[in-house]
């Protein structure tokens, strides 16, 4: 497919790259100034005008809260979810949005007419993360004035597509064409049937996840109607009050990328973990104010994943809330990887409080615009990456308990230990569909380590036997293999192999 030239910055329609090295704040369709991409983020910009950015892109789809484009027919923050569901609306460029509020970038960019060949749907980038996309030629033609609306339009529907490239504006996108792909379109039917059967996959997982809590909480209710509230001493609050704010952390990650599944499986762990804590709180083995602060942080968490779900809650808000979770997982992950070993160490908050003064500081140099752009892109996964880290330390710990007291192995539940790696290996495949490197490191870690590897201490202890653990092991290679086979099939890869390459490279993200 032909690149179109683009001679002139038109009126209204201008393409330049705030940065030709960096996706993260480069490609910037708007008035011909174009000073800056960071201008154009709190910018209001009305529908009918065509305003472009691409800003960090976060997965296979999502160009990372990164694009709008305005233009008659538009329904700015509809989400856009598969490519089998693409709606055409003569010739517009519409936007699907992970945000979806009036003014604000971000989200799914879709050509919502096919386009010749192979090129359609969905925008891709790769060679030196520079961005390509088609779109109607006319959309790109000099306009003056008002007539950039629905005349363009008319003319886009009756002309062919171009794509915006090199040719004629050869300093604002690099110096070669290869700098410039366009990858084939991923619409095929492998695609879309595997991207909907993780989906679906994923969904599943909250079963699991569900029956991992509930043995728990029957038994507490047990002990509290018998009055037994000493049986409730045995079990820790602070490490069930760890696993609710990674799993908080989480649901705020997963809410921003619109991963429902994964959104539901959090969302579960979260009001699991929350009547436990009401139960202990109940017989007294958790203090009534730690439990009062964490409900009132639950609830407004809830609502604050919720709104912002359904576009209904202000960036400012969201960001505050963001930055919050992020010191609480950094004060808490130190903190509880130093508890682990206190037989070994001395007891102190030390850790915790280092670390906590730490992510106050980055957030508030952040707030000041004073961190470099690296600095302040790591940051901005930290609350999602120490939640994770914080679910990968738990079988550690176990592991270790397990190692300086064996006998502990024996009272261990094999049906809690198979629906932890079910519910992790049930995530696994969508987490490698979207190339998602840290939701793929905690569930795998879930499923080799929490599930599998503490199956494997169980079996070396005679816990359980050769049939159990052979014939899990056996299915879980299976599960795997299949995962690695289905994604290279839908990405048409030429090895199984090859989605683990791209998942740790970050090639296709």
């Amino acid at each position: 497919m032909a690149h179109a030239a683009i001679s002139r910055p038109a009126p209204r329609s201008a393409l330049c790259l705030a940065n030709p090295q960096e996706l993260s704040r480069n490609l910037l369709l708007g008035p011909p100034d174009c000073r800056s991409a960071t201008a154009f983020e709190s910018r209001r910009i009305p529908p009918v005008d065509s305003a472009l950015l691409v800003r960090k892109n976060s997965n296979r789809r999502n160009l990372g809260g990164g694009i709008r484009f305005g233009a008659d027919g538009c329904r700015l923050g509809r989400k856009i979810a598969r490519t089998a569901e693409l709606n055409s609306h003569r010739g517009v460029v519409c936007l699907g949005s992970a945000s979806g509020r009036e003014g604000e970038f971000g989200g799914y960019f879709v050509n919502e007419l096919p386009l010749p060949g192979a090129y359609e749907g969905l925008i891709r980038r790769r060679a030196l993360k520079m961005a390509t996309m088609a779109v109607p030629r006319a959309l790109m033609e000099d306009t003056t004035g008002d007539d950039h609306g629905a005349g363009d339009l008319e003319r886009a529907q009756q002309s062919e597509y171009g794509t915006f490239g090199p040719s004629g504006d050869e300093k604002a996108f690099g110096d070669s064409q290869k700098d410039l792909t366009v990858e084939p379109s991923s619409g095929s039917s492998a695609f879309v049937k595997w991207d909907s059967t993780t989906a679906r996959l994923a969904d599943s997982a909250t079963a699991a996840f569900l029956l991992l809590q509930l043995p728990q909480i029957l038994l507490n209710t047990q002990n509290l109607v018998a009055g037994n509230y000493a049986a409730l001493f045995a079990v820790p609050w602070m490490g069930q009050l760890t696993g609710l704010l990674g799993n908080l952390s989480l649901l705020s990650y997963f809410a921003s990328k619109r991963e429902r599944g994964a959104m539901v499986v959090q969302a579960v762990g979260v009001v699991s973990t929350l009547i436990v804590l009401l139960q202990l709180a109940i017989a007294g083995a958790m203090p009534a104010v730690a439990f009062a602060v964490t409900g009132t942080a639950v609830v407004v968490g809830l609502i604050l994943n919720f709104l912002n779900y359904v576009n209904k809650l202000s960036p400012s808000v969201w960001r505050l809330w963001g930055e919050v979770v992020s010191i609480g997982g950094v004060t808490v992950l130190p903190q509880v990887m130093w508890s682990t070993f206190e037989p070994y160490l001395p007891h102190s908050v030390l850790p915790g409080t280092m670390f906590g003064i730490l992510a106050v500081t980055m957030i508030a140099l952040d707030r000041l615009d004073k961190l470099p752009a690296k600095i302040r892109n790591v940051l901005g996964a930290v609350a999602a990456w120490t939640a994770t880290l914080l679910f990968m330390w738990a079988p550690v710990a176990q592991w270790w308990t397990n190692y300086i007291n064996p006998a502990n192995i024996r009272g261990l539940s094999v049906f809690t230990v198979l629906l932890a790696m079910v519910g992790n290996s049930l995530l696994l495949p969508r987490a490698l569909f979207t190339r998602d490197l840290m939701w793929f490191t905690g569930s795998s870690w879930g499923t080799m380590l929490q599930g599998w590897g503490i199956l494997l201490s169980m079996y070396m202890c005679q816990v359980i036997n050769d049939v159990t653990f052979y014939g899990v092991s056996a299915i879980l290679a299976l599960w795997l293999s299949s995962m690695l086979w289905n994604d290279s099939k839908a990405y048409n890869l030429g090895s199984p192999f090859k989605p683990l390459v791209e998942l740790i490279s970050g090639s296709r993200r």
